[in-house]
């Protein structure tokens, strides 16, 4: 979790942004325990979110990233036949425009946010194909 705040008379302002992955949104076979770290991510920033609007600290927004593959050393030789693996340059554009319009959260790609619209709706085929993308 990265912070960024506001030096000055202006404190109680800033953005919190946590990077989970899209792991933390449906679980994956032969990723249980990455997945609950995720979740947990996932939770944990929501939770934190809610606390602090609900403390008065409207100002301190913060994002959550649930990104699939990125082209980083921890995912090398790793390959995707679907989806390609994401550049960390894009990534970091994608994640700094979410920050600059406090979108709650960032999925990546956004092809995701379509499986996760038809996982809340139907649990078996959805967590099927998110699988099948993992």
């Amino acid at each position: 979790m990265m912070t960024s705040t506001r030096n000055g008379p202006d404190k109680g302002y800033g953005h919190l942004v946590s990077v989970a992955s899209v792991a933390g949104l449906s679980g994956s076979v032969r990723l249980a325990d990455y997945c609950a770290s995720k979740f947990a991510a996932v939770g944990l920033e929501e939770a934190l979110r809610l606390e602090l609007h609900s403390d008065g600290y409207t100002g301190i927004k913060s994002t959550v990233v649930c990104p699939y593959f990125i082209n980083t050393g921890m995912f090398a030789g790793v390959s995707s036949s679907i989806i390609p693996i994401m550049e960390p340059t894009w990534v970091a554009d994608e994640i700094m425009a979410a920050v600059l319009t406090n979108q709650e959260m960032l999925v990546l790609p956004k092809l995701f946010y379509t499986l996760l619209a038809l996982k809340s709706s139907s649990m078996a085929t959805p967590t099927l194909l998110l699988h099948i993308f993992m």
